[in-house]
């Protein structure tokens, strides 16, 4: 599904030329990874701080959402300056996606993974490419002109694939992972545009389990019940599905964060992989807010 682009401000190129943390002696970190969030600012890359644990540094509730990212290289200036073992997030634009291939999810390389997708869309034009210190890629593409956002194939993530859009941010080099190492860039410069034939390519593929109605049907005082009803209905082969579409109904529903810790608890239980397991959740809210109310087709 698309919504047209109206007016929002394109992306820049992305050309990182402040000194790297391997590369630096005289840099200590927080100036390095400053130096970066306002060199990421200036290209016209909405910003904000995130914490070690990658979550934001400021509370994303109370109707605000992204909207806290912010080119403004005063306020980017000062939100990295002396804070210790800040990151640096993205909010990802209107017209932009990143696809983010995780090895951790797959049983398989980023290169095998990055060969499957291939074959999947076709050739991958060369783009601003990421590598996360857990030896996962982050491809950041350009939608074609009059898109403005990209539903993900909930199929995707249990294959280690995720699409994320307008509504999600991603980790940003020189953060550091959990593993102790860094995010790096592999490739910067222009972001390619995906081609419309592969964007169809991700789309969820004919033959992938309907919604049984008891789940689509679950109200907004029964919480629980719903819960209760993925559990009970998931299996191998429709547990992701299942998950995003019932964490959409929470977010439409406005349901408390008890019911999504209660909804993944219930996912992890069924046999999905915990970061699987955040990742569809995370999404289904990013897209709520981004999008408001709407019905899965």
């Amino acid at each position: 599904m698309t919504q047209k682009r109206a007016g929002h401000p394109r992306m820049g190129a992305l050309t990182i030329k402040v000194p790297s943390l391997k590369d630096t002696k005289y840099l200590d970190r927080a100036l390095t990874v400053q130096l970066h969030a306002l060199a990421l600012a200036c290209g016209n890359w909405p910003v904000l701080p995130l914490g070690p644990d990658k979550r934001p540094l400021f509370d994303l509730t109370e109707g605000k959402g992204l909207t806290v990212a912010t080119t403004d290289v005063h306020k980017v200036r000062d939100w990295f300056g002396n804070r210790a073992g800040v990151n640096i997030g993205v909010a990802i634009p209107p017209g932009v996606i990143v696809v983010d291939l995780d090895p951790r999810n797959a049983g398989r390389t980023a290169a095998e993974m990055l060969k499957d997708l291939a074959d999947r869309c076709g050739t991958l034009p060369a783009t601003v490419t990421a590598a996360s210190g857990g030896g996962g890629v982050h491809l950041w593409f350009a939608l074609p002109e009059g898109m403005e956002t990209f539903d993900r194939d909930p199929a995707l993530a249990g294959q280690g694939i995720d699409v994320l859009g307008h509504g999600a941010y991603v980790v940003c080099p020189p953060s550091s992972h959990a593993s102790g190492n860094s995010y790096r860039w592999v490739h910067t410069g222009e972001l390619a545009t995906l081609a419309q034939a592969a964007l169809q390519a991700l789309e969820r593929p004919r033959g992938v389990p309907e919604v049984p109605g008891a789940l689509l049907g679950a109200t907004a005082r029964s919480w629980g019940g719903l819960v209760t009803s993925y559990e009970r209905m998931a299996q191998e082969g429709n547990r992701n599905v299942l998950l995003s579409r019932a964490a959409w109904r929470f977010a439409n529903e406005h349901q408390p964060d008890e019911a999504f810790h209660a909804l993944a608890s219930a996912a992890v239980r069924a046999g999905l992989p915990e970061r699987e397991v955040d990742s569809t959740i995370r999404s289904a809210r990013a897209g709520y807010s981004r999008k408001g109310s709407r019905q899965w087709v």
